[in-house]
């Protein structure tokens, strides 16, 4: 029972969620796309290759920030060797 509770929150946690991610996302896209367009002018590759190396940028960047933030709020706990 307290498994199907907590599905049910998540559903509807992602149901209301769910347009919002949308229109973030259909907001972010134009800049996304004048960011390859000046990587891909900047650098003379294809737009393929402009977009691999922002997919790189972005997973990187993402990366640190995530575990950056962990090493910084959760300090010495979060990578305690036992």
């Amino acid at each position: 029972m307290g498994l199907t509770s907590c599905g049910l929150t998540h559903t509807q946690v992602q149901n209301f969620v769910r347009p919002l991610r949308f229109t973030l996302a259909v907001a972010v896209a134009p800049a996304f796309d004048r960011f390859i367009t000046w990587t891909q002018s900047m650098t003379g590759w294809s737009r393929r290759n402009a977009f691999g190396a922002f997919l790189f940028l972005l997973g990187s960047v993402t990366s640190l920030l995530v575990f950056g933030s962990i090493a910084v709020f959760a300090g010495p706990v979060a990578f305690a060797r036992s």
